[in-house]
C-alpha cells in the first residue's frame, strides 16, 4: 500500500551519501583534477519526480549531441535536492520552485550567484480509478480530501478516499500544500508510494484512490508507456469555481496550460549552483534553446522560452498543432 507520508529530508540525505560528482572525458584540468566544460565532463543533477520524463528525454538528446558529456540525473525529492545542492553533492536541481531568500543567502556567503531558469509550464494531474465517474473536481474538494475533511466518495459512503502522492518532500506535495492552503496540514491518510509509477499502479488497482502526479507522465501520447498509464486511470478535470461543471472544469492539457485555464498549473525551474560556466550551465542553456524547448512541446508541457501556436482546442483530446 506504500508508506505513510512521513519521508524525512534526513532519511533521504542519509541514503544519498552515494551521490558524488566525478568526471569523464574532460578537456581541461586544474591542479590535476578534471574540470567539466559546457559540453564535456560528468556531473550529477537532482531531478524531482515531476520533471523526470522531460529531463530524461532532454539529457538523452543532449548527450547524443555532445558525446563527451555525461549527466547523471538522480530522481530525488525537490527539498532534498536543494540541500544536496548546498552540500555540493549535485550541480543543479530541477523542480517546481526557485530558491528562497534564505537559500540565496547561503550562496551569497560563498560569493556565488546561483542561476534560476524558467524551464517549462507543468501541472499537477489528478487521477482516479477507471471505474470512478467523479472526474469533475473543485479546488475546495481537493482541499477537503487532502486536509482530511472529505473521507468518502459522494454517493458511496462505504468507499473510502485514499489520496496518494510520490514523496512527502516532493514538488507535488509542496505545491499542493501551498496552492490549497494546507501547509503542515496534509491528512495522515495521505500515502507516499515512493515513485510516480507506483502512484499510477496504486490508483489503477484501488477504486477509492485519488493520485496526484506530474502531468508529464500522461501528457505525451507518442509514448507507449504513457499511453499505457492513461489507459489504466482517468485524468480528472479541475475547476476553480464553487461547483464543478463541464463548462468550467479543465483537464491538464497543453492548450489549457497556455490559456491559464487549468488551476493546478505550475512552472518548472532549473536551479544551478555552478560558480563557473561548466557542464551544468551548458546543459541548462541547451534545455532552454529552441531544440530543448521543442522536446518540452512534444512532451505535452508548455515551453517557457518559445511561443506555442494554438490551432484546435478540444476537451476530449490533446492539443492539435
Amino acid at each position: 500500500m506504500g508508506t505513510m507520508l512521513k519521508t524525512t529530508v534526513n532519511q533521504w540525505l542519509g541514503a544519498g551519501l552515494w551521490l558524488a560528482m566525478g568526471a569523464c572525458g574532460p578537456t581541461t584540468t586544474k591542479n590535476g583534477k578534471a574540470i567539466d566544460t559546457p559540453t564535456t565532463g560528468q556531473i550529477t543533477i537532482a531531478v524531482d519526480e515531476v520533471a523526470v520524463p522531460i529531463i530524461r528525454s532532454t539529457v538523452s538528446t543532449f548527450e547524443g549531441v555532445y558525446t563527451s558529456a555525461k549527466i547523471e540525473a538522480k530522481t530525488i525529492p525537490q527539498e532534498v535536492g536543494f540541500q544536496l545542492l548546498f552540500q555540493d553533492s549535485v550541480r543543479m536541481v530541477v523542480g517546481s520552485r526557485k530558491l528562497n531568500d534564505k537559500e540565496r543567502a547561503v550562496f551569497a556567503e560563498r560569493n556565488i550567484t546561483p542561476k534560476e531558469y524558467e524551464y517549462a509550464l507543468d501541472a499537477v494531474a489528478v487521477i482516479v480509478h477507471p471505474s470512478n465517474p467523479d472526474t469533475l473536481l473543485t479546488l475546495d474538494r481537493l482541499m477537503g480530501i487532502l486536509g482530511g475533511e472529505t473521507l468518502t466518495w459522494p454517493g458511496r459512503p462505504s468507499l473510502k478516499i485514499v489520496p496518494v502522492l510520490d514523496h512527502g518532500s516532493s514538488a507535488n506535495a509542496i505545491f499542493l500544500e501551498e496552492k490549497l492552503g494546507l501547509i503542515g496540514k496534509l491528512t495522515t491518510s495521505v500515502y507516499a508510494t515512493g515513485s510516480t509509477e507506483k502512484v499510477l499502479d496504486y490508483v489503477a488497482a484501488n477504486p477509492g484512490a485519488i493520485g496526484f502526479i506530474g502531468v508529464g507522465y500522461v501528457s505525451d501520447l507518442d509514448s507507449p508507456q504513457q499511453r499505457a498509464f492513461r489507459s489504466n486511470v482517468r485524468v480528472a478535470s479541475i475547476s476553480a469555481a464553487q461547483v464543478a461543471a463541464d463548462s468550467n472544469s479543465y483537464p491538464p492539457y497543453q492548450a489549457y496550460l497556455s490559456l491559464k485555464k487549468y488551476p493546478l498549473a505550475r512552472m518548472l525551474y532549473i536551479v544551478s549552483g555552478e560558480a563557473r560556466s561548466g557542464l551544468g550551465t551548458g546543459f541548462a542553456s541547451w534545455a532552454l534553446s529552441e531544440k530543448g524547448q521543442r522536446i518540452v512541446l512534444k512532451a505535452g508541457l508548455l515551453p517557457a522560452t518559445m511561443p506555442v501556436r494554438l490551432v484546435q482546442l478540444n476537451k476530449t483530446n490533446n492539443l492539435v498543432q
